[in-house]
């Protein structure tokens, strides 16, 4: 496996666990902050993390809103 292969693997692994993170926080309740969850990457993959939080986002508002 490449160098940039593997790199590209660790930071989608990356984006996968912090996007989990975020879904938890926000099906315990919790208002996380979308900018505390894209420190941790490399620059190049911020806007990738971003779509996929800000998308989740929406999902849990709109559930929040079906229940509430």
């Amino acid at each position: 496996m490449s160098s940039g292969t593997s790199e590209s693997l660790a930071a989608a692994r990356l984006i996968n666990t912090r996007c989990d993170e975020f879904e938890l926080a926000l099906t315990a309740g919790q208002s996380p902050s979308i900018e505390s969850f894209l420190t941790e990457l490399p620059a190049q993959e911020r806007e990738t993390q971003l779509v996929e939080l800000l998308g989740l986002e929406e999902i849990g508002r709109a559930s929040c809103r079906e229940r509430g």
